[in-house]
């Protein structure tokens, strides 16, 4: 059976709070990371059928995980949802590749 797991990337506590209990009310479990080296050590232990993320995030942005996601062949499964509020062309250029 495929996970309905969502893991939540996001630097701030109070935001990963508001997003989790949104998923959480519409019936998925949801995991929480703060940073890129956190997601990735969680994606490698569990299963995870979605990452939402913010695009740019401190240290090693989402841009860094979602290659590694789909470099994977573990992972190639996962979708990921990285967002901004920047809302740069080339940002959407990248996210549609």
């Amino acid at each position: 059976m495929y996970s309905s797991t969502i893991l939540l990337v996001k630097p701030e506590p109070e935001s990963r709070t508001r997003l989790r209990a949104r998923f959480e009310g519409s019936g998925y479990k949801v995991v929480e990371a703060s940073d890129t080296a956190t997601a990735m050590n969680m994606l490698n232990r569990s299963e995870i059928a979605l990452v939402v993320t913010e695009l740019y995030l401190p240290v090693a942005n989402s841009k860094c995980l979602a290659r590694t996601i789909g470099k994977s062949p573990a992972l190639r499964r996962t979708k990921v949802l990285a967002y901004t509020t920047h809302g740069k062309r080339k940002d959407r250029d990248w996210a549609k590749r």
